[in-house]
């Protein structure tokens, strides 16, 4: 028995150091998002086969999900922006919109990887008169991940 409990904490160790790393090589480019998603939903599998807790599993996701949380806030900074790629500016933004944009940035920690909340994204972007269809859809989609552990809209979470 102590040497199953070992090996599942090996296991857990292990995935967590890789889900950890897979995620933040996707801030560098290289393999697309979709392709992470899908390792990472068959380490997890592979996790729970082996019988790992839910709870322990949550607790080997902690890092990757808050990498979910920064690449939720960067595409809602780019919706709120307007840009129509993510790496290309919009030129056509007010001052107004580009200085919201450079705040809402602000919020984000990311060396830590600490994005802020979806309560407080929903304020700070409406309370700056900036709230459009698309932010709204990207908050709802950002709180439904903090709350089901799940990505909503897989197909637009992977274009972000």
């Amino acid at each position: 028995m102590q040497q199953l409990t070992l090996s599942l904490n090996t296991a857990c160790a292990n995935a967590k150091a890789t889900l950890t790393d897979l995620m933040a090589a996707n801030f560098m480019s290289g393999t697309t998002l979709k392709a992470r998603l899908e390792l990472h939903n068959q380490m997890v599998d592979s996790l729970k086969e082996i019988g790992v807790s839910k709870d322990k599993i949550r607790e080997v996701e902690e890092m990757w999900s808050k990498g979910v949380g920064v690449i939720y806030h960067r595409g809602i900074r780019n919706a709120l922006e307007g840009r129509t790629q993510p790496d290309h500016v919009n030129m056509q933004a007010s001052p107004e919109l580009k200085q919201a944009s450079k705040e809402f940035q602000d919020m984000l920690n990311f060396e830590q990887w600490d994005v802020p909340t979806p309560d407080e994204m929903e304020a700070f972007i409406e309370g700056k008169g900036f709230m459009n269809d698309t932010v709204r859809e990207l908050i709802t989609d950002y709180r439904h991940f903090l709350e089901a552990g799940e990505i909503r809209r897989q197909g637009v979470f992977e274009q972000l």
